[in-house]
């Protein structure tokens, strides 16, 4: 069964033509006639030029999907967002030149995708012979050229979603059709295949394909279409803040901002840290060159912060408290105060005993051997967002400073619950300083 993927539809405005100037009564009566007169006339040339234009440049036949499709059963289905077309036609002159130099998809590049996306998978599920073919099909397809590139967009730009089913990653090196498709333009490499993703880029809303070509284009151009790819961030979270997009995790849209952003995604993800309040101040801690935590100490300290975002933000600030003196400064403010949680003093100790927050649905990095590291403990939230802490490295300079910084916290509280929670952070770093290094996520 199909999906049919989340788009973001583009309007732009439609601009008017000014007024003329009125002519008098007088003048217009006598001027009527003869222009009646000349109009008749060109009325008779455009038809007859209409009529023998459309005699002689056929129609491209319009491609079709197989009438009965096999295919596994796809991801959750979300809903598409659309907006009616105001982009005003081109003149006629660009029209014909960009239908000229588009590549066009061939009956074998179209049989090719078709082999591609439609697979027969069995009770048993993907077989290695089956593969193999599937494979071979693909190499087929990039040798194809122009007009393989023409035949996946054309696939693509039809919104439609297959799953090849559990296993088949394996065996094939991608789950589903579009990110298959995604991945063959990405080795293709061309300039047709660039211009493909990016146009994919534009209308996509799903925050794991957005990741997906936000790596493939950094890879083909690096730099040149980050722009591009933080506003396709941006106009799919303002669809769902509005509540006019349904996403089944937003992580990978967080994990883009950080990755590719800087200080001029920080009010992006203040922003978003209302709805996603871990998403956000996890990226917010992890920015290059420290650019997130001035945020995180305002949201730490704002007086209209929820209580669920300060803790976030509290918790962040602990985490990079051994490399930010800000960090560190604001936390022991807020312990002073005694405006930090039991709760949130709970996860401030895992984070300053060495645990490293991260995203369990991650784009960009890969889980599968996380489940067998010790110390591992998993959350998710009500409001879907789901992360991991887990034990790291540490350096013997970071876990003295951090144990420095405990002491400080120590001396800033008497509440004996809050002691024993540093008490036993502290005893933590000074058991890891004394055994071997441990493994980093995702090694």
């Amino acid at each position: 069964m199909e999906s049919k993927p989340t788009t973001r539809a583009h309007s732009r405005a439609t601009a008017q033509p000014a007024a003329g100037p009125r002519l008098g009564l007088k003048t217009a009566l006598p001027l009527g006639a003869g222009l009646l007169l000349l109009l008749a006339g060109v009325c008779l040339v455009r038809t007859h030029w209409r009529a023998s234009e459309s005699e002689s440049e056929p129609v491209p036949a319009a491609a079709s999907e197989p009438d009965e499709i096999q295919a596994n059963q796809a991801q959750s289905i979300i809903p598409t967002v659309q907006s009616p077309p105001t982009n005003p036609l081109p003149p006629p002159a660009v029209a014909q030149v960009a239908t000229l130099s588009k590549p066009e998809p061939t009956p074998e590049s179209r049989r090719l995708v078709a082999s591609l996306v439609y697979l027969e998978i069995g009770q048993g599920g993907l077989t290695p012979e089956q593969a193999a073919a599937w494979k071979q099909s693909l190499q087929q397809l990039i040798e194809q050229g122009p007009a393989g590139v023409a035949a996946i967009a054309e696939f693509l730009a039809r919104n439609r979603e297959y799953s090849f089913g559990p296993g088949a990653a394996n065996l094939l090196g991608y789950g589903s059709a579009r990110t298959a498709l995604i991945g063959t333009l990405a080795q293709m490499g061309s300039p047709e295949a660039l211009n493909a993703l990016t146009t994919v880029l534009q209308t996509t809303a799903d925050p794991r394909e957005i990741a997906l070509l936000a790596q493939d284009l950094e890879q083909l151009a690096p730099g040149q279409h980050r722009p591009d790819v933080l506003e396709a961030v941006r106009q799919t979270l303002q669809l769902a803040t509005a509540q006019k997009l349904e996403m089944p995790d937003a992580a990978p849209l967080f994990e883009v901002l950080q990755r590719y952003g800087g200080s001029d995604v920080v009010e992006d993800l203040v922003r978003a840290s209302g709805q996603w309040n871990y998403y956000a101040t996890i990226a917010l801690a992890q920015l290059p060159d420290d650019a997130g935590i001035p945020s995180l100490v305002q949201l730490a300290q704002g007086n209209n912060t929820s209580a669920s975002l300060r803790e976030a933000a509290e918790q962040m600030l602990a985490q990079v408290s051994d490399r930010s003196t800000e960090a560190r400064t604001a936390l022991l403010a807020q312990a002073r105060l005694n405006q930090v949680s039991k709760f949130t003093w709970q996860m401030i100790g895992s984070s300053l005993a060495g645990d490293q927050v991260g995203l369990l649905n991650s784009a960009f990095e890969d889980h599968q051997g996380l489940a067998q590291i010790a110390g591992l403990r998993t959350v998710a939230t009500s409001d879907n967002q789901r992360f991991f802490a887990v034990p790291i490295n540490l350096t013997p300079d970071q876990a003295t400073q951090r144990v420095s910084f405990i002491d400080e916290l120590l001396a800033s509280t008497s509440d004996p619950a809050v002691t024993e929670i540093l008490q036993h952070s502290k005893d933590l770093l000074r058991n890891r300083l004394s055994q071997p290094p441990l493994a980093a996520a995702g090694q």
